[in-house]
Parts: C-alpha cells; sequence; structure tokens
C-alpha cells in the first residue's frame, strides 16, 4: 500500500476557480489568475515535498485549515486541490479516487490544505 502526504498552499474556491471567456462562438472556461496562482504554488510544494505516483483505487483526506474566520463551504475547495494532484502526477486521474473525506482544520496563518492519498490497490481493497 503506497502513501503519500502533501502540505499544499490554501486552494481558491470553485467559484473563483474558473472563469468564463467567450472563444468564438462559445463560451469556454479557463483556469483564473488564482487558479494559475494557486496551481503553480501547490506544483512547487509537491516537487519539493517530493512527487510520489499513487496508482490504483485511492481514498484521499484533506484538512483545510482557514486563513480567516470566515465562513466557508468545504464542497468548493477540493476541485483545484484534485486537479494539482493530476496535474503534478501524483494521480492519474480523479476518476481513481473512491474515497474523498473533507474536513475543516484549526485556522492558521494564510491557509494550508494538508492533503494524504492511501493506495489501496486496483480491486479495491
Amino acid at each position: 500500500m503506497r502513501e503519500a502526504v502533501y502540505q499544499l498552499p490554501w486552494p481558491p474556491s470553485v467559484n473563483g476557480y474558473w472563469r468564463a471567456v467567450c472563444r468564438g462562438k462559445r463560451p469556454a472556461q479557463i483556469l483564473s489568475e488564482r487558479g494559475r496562482n494557486f496551481r503553480l504554488h501547490a506544483e512547487q510544494a509537491i516537487v519539493f515535498q517530493g512527487v510520489r505516483e499513487i496508482r490504483g483505487d485511492t481514498e484521499v483526506l484533506i484538512v483545510l485549515h482557514a486563513p480567516t474566520r470566515r465562513r466557508y463551504d468545504l464542497d468548493n475547495y477540493g476541485k483545484a486541490i484534485l486537479d494539482v494532484l493530476t496535474h503534478t502526477g501524483v494521480i492519474e486521474d480523479d476518476s481513481q479516487i473512491v474515497r474523498l473525506v473533507m474536513e475543516k482544520g484549526e485556522r492558521v496563518k494564510d491557509g494550508r490544505a494538508d492533503v494524504r492519498l492511501i493506495e489501496r490497490g486496483t480491486d479495491g481493497n
């Protein structure tokens, strides 16, 4: 069983992660400036902490440590984290995630996301 643990910067909310733009006749979604900044800093953090490839069925546990006392919805923050794990090659694709647990942790200066991945194998055990 392989495992990987990362400490990432505070992610943008899904509401601020994408930006709608018009290209031709169809609107398109692109990463916002906030999304690009998060991706850059999160990728650097993952590389610094060591990329450990996780293949097969995977559990992901995320503890969000908000930068302020402001209320927030947990479900708005997972997308940016999962995307950067895919983009850096830690996981192949979000579809290999069979269990996703997110919880709120204590508030910390600048905020952060503690991420733990546990590979359960290819047969779900």
